[in-house]
């Protein structure tokens, strides 16, 4: 009987925990399903109302102070400075020629059956000439910002509205900034190489502290973490790029130790399964993403063969079989998707399968025993905090910033990576 009532007890307990997490849940979704209509609501009133001209900024839909509050109060704040990019009025009538990508990426992926298309006009008034918009009283004591470029700087074939102003506003009023990607395939200085070359340019020169990546991030934790004479499989989609970042000093010594490949047969795949089943605790065989979600692979460095150039059902299978054996799995970020357009259907924006997906993909196999063998140093990885998120607030503290996290603020597209990121410092 006295079991009988305790089961009853911890029932209840277990119930009550249950509801109220359920609770909590449901609030957070209803806070950003409200956030998301009125994004909606918006949108849909310009395109219905155009001369309305008030100006929205697309790639401002996601913005989150880094002080560790409530999700509700970081939505709340974006809703605010929302509020406050769509209060400015522009004398000009003009609209824009082409649907605002940013706005479409984060309304219509990635269920393409409900694709919005809205007409946005391109800003035009003084406020955003000045950068008096960005003086809001919200953020007026944010001295720091860690910009996400995706999606929020740029989208496929041109810079956002905004984007130029904004950037020329941060080094007017001296603002300390990093642009922090997650791509996978380039490193600091292809990136910078980019915003100062059109269509992308936003400034002629960008100092080496302002830009950093996921895959820079994920080449430390490797330097770091992988033990000598480990094997890696890598799968690339920027070429050879990570091999000479990999050895940079004091690291050399080290990678060389480790067996690289970027090819592999299916009998080899499964010699290093072996290997991994058989030595569970010390992690010889690692399977690295080093890929946006295309892929360019380089000469394999043992065997001079060109890995694999397509997502093949041979590839995959390859994959499979080395994580299911308890290889480390590490990708750099947990994008599902990347945006792409077609000129012959303008005004959409189509998602491009990303490396989240793929990784995704390969936890499935992995459960429930490799769960802890897996890492993404991306912004809202599990090792993005510490690999990419406080390098970010040093490359702040580098160019003069106090390090006080209050003041710094996380500009993003994306709350499961952008966002998450935030938050996790």
């Amino acid at each position: 009987m006295l079991q009988l009532i305790g089961g009853l007890a911890i029932g209840v307990i277990l119930g009550v925990v249950l509801a109220n997490r359920i609770s909590s849940l449901v609030r957070s979704s209803f806070v950003c399903h409200k956030l998301f209509n009125q994004c909606l609501t918006s949108c849909e009133s310009l395109a219905q109302h155009p001369q309305r001209e008030k100006n929205v900024c697309a790639n401002s839909l996601t913005m989150s102070s880094c002080m560790p509050q409530q999700e509700e109060l970081h939505l709340e704040a974006t809703a605010e400075l929302m509020e406050a990019a769509g209060s400015s009025t522009g004398p000009s009538g003009e609209q824009c020629s082409k649907r605002v990508g940013g706005m479409a990426t984060a309304m219509s992926a990635p269920n393409l059956g409900e694709l919005v298309r809205a007409e946005v006009p391109i800003p035009r008034s003084n406020s955003w000439a000045s950068g008096r918009l960005f003086d809001h009283g919200s953020c007026s004591h944010i001295t720091g910002f860690i910009v996400d470029l995706d999606g929020t700087v740029y989208r496929p074939g041109s810079l956002l509205p905004g984007a130029e102003n904004f950037h020329a506003w941060l080094l007017r009023t001296g603002k300390q900034f990093v642009y922090c990607s997650n791509t996978g395939s380039k490193c600091s200085d292809m990136v910078r190489k980019k915003l100062t070359s059109a269509p992308y340019q936003i400034s002629k020169h960008l100092p080496d502290a302002t830009v950093f990546t996921a895959a820079e991030a994920q080449i430390r934790f490797l330097q770091e973490r992988v033990p000598a004479g480990a094997k890696l499989f890598v799968v690339s989609g920027g070429g050879d790029f990570f091999l000479q970042r990999l050895r940079q000093p004091p690291y050399e010594e080290l990678v060389n130790t480790w067996e690289i490949r970027t090819h592999l047969s299916e009998e080899e795949a499964k010699q290093w399964a072996i290997i991994a089943a058989a030595h569970p605790k010390h992690s010889q065989i690692w399977v690295v993403f080093f890929h946006d979600g295309g892929l360019q692979p380089p000469a394999d460095p043992t065997n001079d063969m060109l890995g694999c150039a397509e997502w093949s059902f041979d590839l995959i299978k390859i994959l499979a079989i080395l994580v299911a054996h308890r290889a480390e799995l590490v990708y750099t970020a947990d994008d599902a998707f990347n945006p792409s357009l077609d000129e012959q259907m303008p005004g959409y924006v189509w998602p491009l399968p990303g490396p989240g997906m793929f990784a995704e993909m390969l936890k499935k196999i992995m459960y429930p025993l490799g769960r802890d063998r897996v890492h993404c140093l991306g912004k809202g990885g599990n090792k993005g905090e510490q690999y990419m998120m406080e390098h970010a607030l040093d490359l702040l503290v580098r160019q003069g910033h106090s390090g006080d996290r209050s003041e710094v603020m996380i500009i993003g597209d994306r709350f499961d990576t952008d966002i998450r990121g935030g938050l996790s410092i």
